[in-house]
């Protein structure tokens, strides 16, 4: 930009131009990033030497709904994992429908779960190794939308319900979920009587399942009434939430 000013006195006397002034605007990096994060990473994010951490992921002020690289998570952006992640990630904000939040686990082990709560919209799970010792879900989405759950490997666990989509019993059905190309096979131990299902639709609607390999290898505790564990269950919750279910395929 180019610029001169006048100025002006108390009786409203107008001085003369000042000279011609050149000025440039501070420049906003557009664009997409790669934001690195650990157990207990203290870094600004930029590699898996100075990751952040997963307390960060989970406050709110550390994400953006804007499509800038500012350092916060953001659309577009995706979230490496590095070493081992042994507390739950939630997502704190939205992706867009052409620029969704990713979280890559490519060579990290995770022994938590992810989480997706009530309205959260376009998120990837991709990757993502578990260790077998795992206690939790895999992923619990909680009448979220959109979400793509794809690559995960998880061989030999031992926790609840794998990958767990349920309403938030007052708001939305979780609906336009992809689960593909994931390797999800359970322990071969006897749990008693509990309920283990690989895939748990409560309420879900709209969900694409094709391209997994699911195992279920668990001993069921008889005549125990809830030992049965299935591969891929789907129900509704009594309380009629959020109106009628579409339709699960599984290719």
């Amino acid at each position: 930009y180019r610029y001169h000013v006048r100025a002006t006195d108390a009786a409203g006397n107008l001085s003369g131009y000042s000279s011609i002034v050149n000025g440039t605007t501070q420049s906003v990096t557009a664009g997409t990033e790669t934001i690195y994060l650990s157990q207990t990473g203290a870094g600004t994010g930029a590699s898996c030497t100075s990751p952040r951490s997963a307390a960060w992921f989970n406050t709110a002020s550390n994400w953006t709904t804007g499509t800038v690289a500012d350092g916060l998570i953001g659309p577009g952006d995706t979230v490496r994992l590095c070493g081992t992640i042994t507390t739950d990630l939630t997502f704190q904000a939205d992706g867009m429908s052409s620029n969704y939040v990713t979280v890559d686990g490519t060579g990290a082990t995770m022994s938590a779960r992810f989480i997706a709560g009530s309205l959260r919209s376009y998120g990837r799970i991709q990757n993502v190794t578990w260790s077998v010792n795992t206690a939790s879900n895999l992923f619990h989405c909680l009448g979220c939308d959109n979400f793509i759950f794809t690559g995960n490997t998880a061989d030999g666990w031992q926790g609840s319900d794998g990958v767990f989509l349920e309403d938030d019993r007052t708001t939305q059905l979780p609906h336009d979920i992809t689960i593909s190309n994931n390797y999800i096979r359970t322990g071969t131990g006897n749990y008693g009587d509990v309920q283990k299902d690989i895939i748990k639709c409560a309420g879900c609607t709209f969900v694409t399942i094709e391209g997994n390999y699911l195992e279920q290898r668990i001993q069921g505790e008889p005549p125990g009434v809830n030992s049965h564990n299935d591969l891929i269950q789907t129900f509704q919750w009594g309380n009629g939430c959020c109106g009628s279910l579409g339709p699960v395929s599984e290719v």
